[in-house]
């Protein structure tokens, strides 16, 4: 690790030194692609690190997820896995300079709204299931 960084700062170091070397050669251009390419790098740099924690923290709350055995906990860990890491990637796109990124805001919206639908009314067919019994004798009960 301690040599990625390392490396990362020499030629961060040595990028500045070239931009400032062209500036006073008075090539522009080049001094305009490194200038250019000196600002974005830590924004790249912040986008791969959001990507990157959202990977770990997206496979630690799967590991603990499907190591409860709850009820579709694989699934339910998998599900969450992929969520951590779509946020992820819908928010550092703005850092690679993506802009626009609403539809994928709306696209998660939409699935998740329809999730939620269908496993609300599977919850509720299933509770309509279980308890026709009851509410029949209620029901009966009340009218009578």
């Amino acid at each position: 690790l301690t040599n990625i960084v390392s490396t990362g700062v020499k030629w961060y170091i040595l990028l500045l030194f070239m931009n400032e070397a062209a500036s006073e050669l008075g090539l522009e251009f080049i001094a305009g692609i490194l200038q250019q390419v000196l600002r974005l790098l830590p924004e790249w740099l912040f986008g791969g690190l959001m990507i990157g924690g959202a990977l770990v923290l997206g496979h630690w709350a799967q590991e603990k997820i499907t190591e409860s055995k709850l009820l579709f906990g694989a699934i339910g860990g998998r599900i969450i896995y992929f969520v951590i890491v779509y946020f992820a990637i819908v928010l550092s796109l703005p850092k690679f300079g993506f802009q626009n990124t609403e539809i994928l805001v709306d696209t998660f919206k939409l699935l998740a709204g329809g999730l939620s639908a269908g496993l609300a009314i599977a919850v509720g067919i299933a509770f309509g299931s279980a308890l026709k019994d009851p509410a029949k004798k209620i029901l009966d009960d009340m009218f009578k």
